[in-house]
């Protein structure tokens, strides 16, 4: 099953288009990229139009969607860190405080591992 993760292009390379610092993933074609321990998972939309809507809701010129084979199940999710910062990431993950999530862009879907193709 073919599934779609927005990336961010750097140069030639390709990292997860809103985590940064210990939750930053690359992702290079043709190897498994594996989610970091004690987060929801690796995001992505079974739907090329969903992750189109993502690109639209947080857009960077530098944002593309690659073509991924999702490993293991995945789980719908609802919610997101509401910021790319390290810190807002971890606390979304440590509380349930809504001042550290917003609502996903529909479609949203995380496994704990994906495949580049």
């Amino acid at each position: 099953m073919k599934v779609y993760k927005v990336v961010k292009k750097v140069g030639e390379k390709y990292y997860s288009c809103l985590a940064n610092g210990r939750y930053k993933l690359e992702y290079v074609k043709g190897k498994i990229t594996t989610a970091i321990e004690g987060t929801l998972g690796i995001m992505v939309f079974p739907k090329e139009k969903d992750a189109k809507n993502f690109v639209r809701a947080w857009w960077d010129g530098k944002f593309v969607i690659l073509p991924v084979t999702p490993i293991g199940k995945g789980t719908w999710i609802k919610t997101i860190a509401r910021d790319v910062l390290w810190h807002v990431i971890r606390a979304f993950y440590r509380t349930k405080a809504s001042d550290y999530y917003t609502s996903a862009v529909k479609g949203t879907k995380c496994y704990k591992a994906v495949r580049v193709l």
